[in-house]
């Protein structure tokens, strides 16, 4: 329905043969790109500050977790890996046990060395090595910027033992000898560098060649030993091999390396003949992804769980290598159901394709931080509306919350590179990564547009199928609606947008477009006092109004606001019909004799008694003709679009009955003899012979009058009637404006003279208060233009 708006996307049919050129050190600005990409700006960033002033994308920094693992491959029975007990919620429970008794006594710690001298002064001898107090001290130290990524707690474990042995002398306060083993002892260390030394001339030769994590483990595996393969000095050689080549980030830990070499060992290898325990090691994962994961959900600014999001936060924490390791996604998935987290809608067997189909990850991706106004070369990942950006310098999630599509635009900057722009956020990539992230967001948007269309369809049924009595309490509400806001165009236009900016759904069920809705915004901020009536109404009338009709209305509370709109707009067309009817039936009482809009607006036009160009006027006559059907089938029913045909159509034969006017004048016999009044004649007139004048006016058009001279005449100096309509004039023949006292006093006057209409007639203009009172009292004013255009009409025949 709307998927065609979000593409148009240009095309490069020209791939890279490499990408290794096209990318620099993440410590340094792509100049080039820069420049390209400041270039660019002009056009991207005409959308950011609307996107930022609609609160649509969250910018949020999140830690980056030393923590992160490849899982093997190796199958266990969940019976075996994870008991009923859910441990999970244990370990959360001690973490924030922990939590409470150690953040005060770190609170004025100001390095890494002075937390943990307060932890071991505070900890308990056997609970010094506690994993999960040592996750904490980890977490709190990150948290608290002291660390720049999270801490392994083998790394806590290590600085523990050197601060023990630098730190604390005093025998009597630990056995410190029971705390430390034999690996951190000096003589030790040096033996351990050699031996290292030895196993990088080993593998050298071996791992010749091998650019990726699988190959290298596989070399490995193939020329190692099967008692050396979980040995921790080769472990340690893989971890800094790993890094070195830059296939990964850091410095894995031992047991990241054994998680990820487990997959490789050959099937027969028996498990016990390995270090590590089947079940402890699931266990641990169960325990520690658990705790990864109430950490995310706690660290969430909202109290609803989007599980993009969470997810999203995990594979970019573990990596993408643990989508193909099958027992991690079936312990992801037992602890998705274990801590009652919303359930994700696939079966477990499909879990795989759901994460592989959903994430789109690109690696040496550059990102233009707008803020710093420079490039980082980074990680990205996608998930539906998240996005999760890994750079050297810092870890950020984005959150594209707005409903609807997410809007996508790739615009080439110069041979080989494209800036691809996604709801204010801006990435600098090659064509082949463009073309996946064009391809993945229009994947994510048809997912969206069905959730829209069922949304809507939701919506419309609901308003079909309103009970009659919320009707009731629309129609009874209709009487106090402000005719200022309702019958103006552009307030309208305001009130549309106003109640409905933060909502692409809702916007689909206004009458006004978003290119109207656009324009309104300046209008607001030049006009503080139309932007405080507008608002000042939603605030109080319009929502009292919304949360009665709450009880009528059975889906998402969000949506009431929409519903309630499109119910006035509907029974607004027959209250405004019928209030035209009453201002103004009298002039069309022939209408069944009427056949199309043209001739309504001409009748309308001719008719000196309406305010023609007045905007209620305009507006009612408006609704009148919708209730008539008079306008086009498929813009009936919109006010906005018959209000601006009509005003065109007004226009229009204005411009047409001046020019017949002026044929008149052109062709008749009498021009020769002059006309007899001229507006240059008024002006010399005292006040009497205007009022004289204003009653030969109208009874050469058709009118019954008479001058009510004298000191009694109650502001009201001349009626007029016809067709039972009897009219109040006051006139005013001035060298100035005439101010809004005319109008009060006309108004005064009606009920004393028991007349239907109002009128001030002037030979010059009304001050702006006078129009204003004028409109909202409903009195007709003609100014010296209109003057001028009815003597020229009246006096021509003479």
């Amino acid at each position: 329905m709307f998927k065609n708006s979000f593409k148009n996307f240009r095309e490069n049919d020209k791939v890279l043969k490499s990408t290794n050129d096209e990318f620099i050190d993440n410590s340094t600005v792509y100049d080039e790109s820069l420049d390209l990409i400041t270039k660019k700006s002009e056009v991207i960033g005409e959308n950011e500050p609307v996107l930022q002033q609609k609160g649509q994308v969250k910018h949020e920094k999140v830690p980056i977790s030393g923590n992160a693992s490849t899982i093997s491959t190796h199958e266990v029975t969940s019976e075996k890996v994870i008991s009923e007990e859910k441990p999970v919620q244990k370990a959360t429970e001690k973490l924030k046990e922990y939590k409470l008794f150690y953040k005060d006594k770190f609170q004025n710690c100001k390095n890494i060395d002075e937390v943990l001298d307060i932890y071991v002064k505070h900890t308990e001898y056997d609970d010094l090595l506690n994993e999960l107090r040592l996750r904490y001290v980890s977490m709190y130290l990150f948290n608290r910027a002291l660390t720049k990524n999270k801490l392994g707690i083998e790394d806590i474990k290590s600085l523990l033992r050197r601060r023990l042995i630098s730190g604390y002398k005093d025998e009597n306060t630990y056995n410190i000898p029971e705390l430390i083993d034999s690996n951190y002892e000096t003589n030790h260390q040096s033996n351990s560098t050699n031996k290292l030394d030895n196993i990088k001339q080993f593998y050298i030769p071996v791992f010749a060649g091998k650019r990726n994590i699988n190959d290298i483990l596989k070399a490995y595996v193939d020329a190692t030993d099967s008692n050396e393969l979980f040995n921790e000095l080769n472990l340690r050689y893989l971890s800094m091999h790993f890094f070195n080549l830059g296939i990964t980030r850091d410095e894995w830990s031992i047991n990241q390396i054994k998680y990820s070499l487990y997959g490789f060992i050959n099937p027969e290898f028996k498990a016990e003949e390995i270090t590590l325990d089947d079940g402890i090691v699931n266990e641990k994962l169960y325990l520690e992804l658990g705790a990864y994961l109430e950490e995310s959900i706690q660290m969430r600014s909202g109290p609803d769980i989007n599980m993009d999001e969470l997810l999203l936060s995990v594979f970019s924490n573990y990596g993408m290598e643990v989508i193909e390791q099958d027992f991690f996604l079936g312990i992801l998935l037992r602890l998705i159901k274990d801590m009652n987290l919303p359930k994700i809608e696939t079966e477990s067997n499909d879990f795989k394709s759901y994460l592989k189909q959903r994430i789109l990850n690109i690696k040496d991706i550059q990102y233009w931080e707008s803020d710093e106004e420079k490039i980082y070369i980074c990680e990205v990942f996608f998930m539906g509306r998240y996005i999760r950006i890994k750079t050297e310098s810092f870890d950020r999630a984005i959150a594209n919350l707005e409903e609807g599509p997410i809007y996508v635009d790739a615009t080439l900057l110069n041979n080989y590179l494209f800036s691809v722009y996604i709801n204010g956020t801006s990435f600098i990539a090659n064509s082949r990564d463009k073309d996946k992230i064009l391809n993945y967001f229009d994947y994510v948007n048809d997912d969206i547009l069905i959730d829209v269309n069922e949304k809507v369809k939701m919506i419309t049924e609901e308003i079909r199928i309103v009970p009659q009595e919320l009707i009731e309490i629309i129609e009874n509400f209709l009487n106090m609606l402000p005719l200022s806001i309702f019958l103006n165009i552009e307030s309208y236009i305001a009130f549309e947008h106003l109640i409905s900016f933060r909502s692409f759904i809702s916007k689909l069920f206004l009458d006004s477009d978003s290119e109207q809705r656009d324009s309104i915004v300046d209008k607001l901020k030049e006009d503080a006092d139309l932007y405080n009536d507008i608002k000042s109404f939603i605030d109080g009338t319009y929502k009292k109004l919304v949360k009665i009709a709450g009880k009528y209305i059975n889906i998402p509370e969000e949506y009431h606001s929409i519903v309630v709109w499109k119910l006035i707009r509907e029974s607004s067309i027959q209250f405004m019909s019928n209030y035209w009817s009453n201002e103004y039936g009298i002039y069309f009482k022939e209408d069944t004799q009427i056949a199309d809009l043209d001739e309504y607006v001409d009748l309308y036009c001719r008719c000196i008694d309406i305010p023609t160009k007045n905007v209620v006027t305009v507006g009612l006559f408006t609704y009148y003709l919708m209730g008539k059907g008079m306008f086009l089938e498929d813009i009936n029913g919109n006010f906005v679009k018959c209000n601006i045909y009509l005003i065109d159509k007004i226009l229009q034969k204005d411009e047409e009955l001046e020019i017949e006017i002026f044929e008149k004048r052109l062709t008749n016999s009498q021009i020769q003899q002059g006309v007899i009044y001229s507006i240059n004649d008024v002006d010399l007139m005292n006040g009497h012979e205007f009022e004289s004048f204003i009653s030969l006016l109208f009874t050469k058009m058709g009118y019954m009058t008479k001058v009510t001279r004298g000191s009694g005449d109650q502001g009201l100096d001349v009626m007029a009637e016809k067709n039972d309509v009897r009219i109040g004039i006051q006139v005013k023949c001035y060298s100035d404006k005439v101010t809004n006292k005319a109008v009060q006093e006309i108004s005064a006057a009606l009920s004393y003279y028991n007349c239907n209409k109002g009128m001030v007639i002037t030979n010059n203009y009304f001050t702006d208060s006078a129009l204003e009172l004028a409109e909202s009292n409903n009195i007709v004013l003609w100014d010296r233009d209109i003057l001028k255009r009815k003597m020229e009409e009246i006096f021509i025949e003479f």
